[in-house]
């Protein structure tokens, strides 16, 4: 993926170990899945004995950005677009 991609991408989180970004407690086998993951594979999740929680793709808790330096000196970025985040470059 370039970056772009890689931001955009459904994401999870999981609420099994204490978090250094947030705070909050373990809850075991307590996944956060982005709405986009798709039904089958949280079906697979639930069987495996995850409690699932959904998200909205606009509430996910994360506003990731990414910058990439490739070999040849070009600079790629990506940004968020649901938490409203940008990426510029000169």
């Amino acid at each position: 993926m370039n970056p772009q991609e890689a931001v955009e991408a459904a994401r999870f989180q999981t609420k099994h170990m204490v978090a250094s970004f947030d705070d909050h407690a373990i809850e075991r086998n307590v996944l956060l899945l982005d709405e986009r993951i798709p039904q089958g594979t949280i079906q697979q999740l639930e069987l495996m004995g995850h409690k699932v929680e959904r998200r909205s793709r606009w509430g996910s808790g994360s506003a990731p950005t990414a910058v990439k330096m490739k070999p040849d000196g070009v600079i790629e970025a990506g940004a968020d677009p649901y938490a409203f985040r940008y990426a510029d470059g000169w």
